[in-house]
């Protein structure tokens, strides 16, 4: 019991459960965008109106999810969301058509917003001031391996068999995080959180605070919402339909799900690595350096080159986007012990406000300057936003 009770295997169940939860929603980034009319819609615009619901209803809801669980244990809420998660997987079999799909998501949406809170709570509480950001890096990198089971093993199986044989596998892998909430042990609520933005502004100027929620906004969008919705379409448009073998042809929604599974399966080393940097040097400097390599990425996925130079610079962009998007919850949760339900709900709203407008305004931007266009646009801004926050990190350094 003692093992069970350590703070860092506690975040990892948090993480786990958290984890086992998303695997359904992680497929449909990677199969909805190229089974669209198989789900009954008739445009990429709804696909990406469909992927950033869950994102949008969870703007609103944040700071009453936060409220909520400054009053309830953080341990029934995670259970309230499993149950939830549950039901929504189930109901990914059989939607079709635009409104059943937006409800479905904005079910998930209220279900993902008390994992994270809850998760983002146990995490700041276990790991204090000393070790806040290796214990957020751990509870990232759990909950993204359920991220790999969804791209790889959903899209899979939504290339093989359909979405929705693809959404009835991932029923019994939800249902497996109510075992695991059995291991958790209570956590202590955070306290009412108050008005958000007045504790916050006690807590950074006015200036840092409006460039910390910008800066994390933009990642996420640009990670979270713009990258995992439309790699896809980006794989179908410079490596074909897809890999052709002598036993298989392997579709072009296998290929972005494998590809962005693939931070899932090393983001739980690099995380918590990204996390010791940030206890070590402050979030500024680590930040800003893994952005500015991860700008010139999306930027060269926009050209034609040899299939080996255009999936290094996927890659490459991956490895960067594990760091940055730990690296980005650590520098909104900055800021002494004491008030965490506040930077926590901050943490989720901003992060939320930028992966909610990823998809969709990525597709709608590409329908006017085209896909490559986007891509380009978004490294150079990422370019941009690591030189500038690399010189203030070197300057507190």
């Amino acid at each position: 019991m003692a093992i069970i009770g350590s703070p860092s295997l506690q975040v990892r169940i948090f993480g786990l459960i958290t984890g086992l939860c998303v695997t359904a929603d992680a497929m449909l980034y990677a199969a909805l965008p190229v089974h669209l009319e198989e789900a009954g819609l008739s445009s990429l615009f709804e696909v990406g109106l469909i992927l950033s619901m869950n994102r949008l209803i969870r703007l609103p809801a944040n700071p009453a999810v936060g409220r909520i669980c400054a009053h309830v244990p953080p341990r029934a809420c995670m259970l309230a969301a499993v149950i939830l998660s549950i039901a929504v997987t189930a109901g990914y079999a059989f939607a079709s058509g635009l409104a059943a799909w937006l409800f479905l998501r904005a079910c998930w949406g209220i279900a993902w917003a008390f994992l994270r809170t809850t998760g983002m709570i146990a995490a700041v509480h276990y790991g204090g001031t000393e070790a806040r950001g290796r214990m957020i890096g751990i509870f990232n990198g759990t909950w993204q391996l359920g991220g790999l089971a969804g791209m790889t093993v959903g899209a899979l199986a939504a290339d093989t068999f359909g979405m929705t044989a693809a959404a009835l596998v991932f029923v019994p892998a939800v249902a497996a995080a109510i075992p695991c909430w059995l291991l958790l042990r209570p956590v202590p609520r955070p306290g009412d959180p108050g008005p958000l933005l007045s504790a916050l502004r006690q807590e950074f100027s006015q200036k840092s605070l409006l460039a910390v929620f910008a800066s994390a906004a933009f990642t996420s969008c640009l990670i979270s919402g713009l990258f995992a919705s439309s790699l896809g379409v980006m794989v179908r448009e410079h490596l074909a339909s897809g890999f052709t073998f002598s036993f298989a042809v392997v579709g072009a929604a296998t290929i972005a799900g494998t590809l962005i599974g693939l931070r899932c399966a090393w983001e739980p080393v690099l995380a918590p690595a990204a996390g010791r940097l940030a206890d070590r040097f402050g979030p500024f400097l680590p930040y800003g350096l893994f952005g500015a390599i991860a700008g010139p990425c999306p930027a060269a996925m926009a050209f034609t080159m040899p299939v080996w130079a255009w999936l290094a610079a996927v890659l490459c962009f991956e490895l960067c986007a594990t760091a940055l998007a730990s690296l980005g919850d650590i520098l909104v949760c900055s800021g002494p012990e004491g008030s965490s339900i506040q930077r926590i709900t901050a943490c989720t709203v901003v992060t939320d406000l930028g992966a909610a407008a990823g998809p969709a305004l990525g597709f709608l931007l590409a329908d006017l300057f085209g896909l490559d266009g986007v891509f380009i646009g978004a490294g150079a801004a990422l370019l941009l936003t690591g030189i500038l926050w690399m010189r203030r990190g070197m300057r507190q350094a």
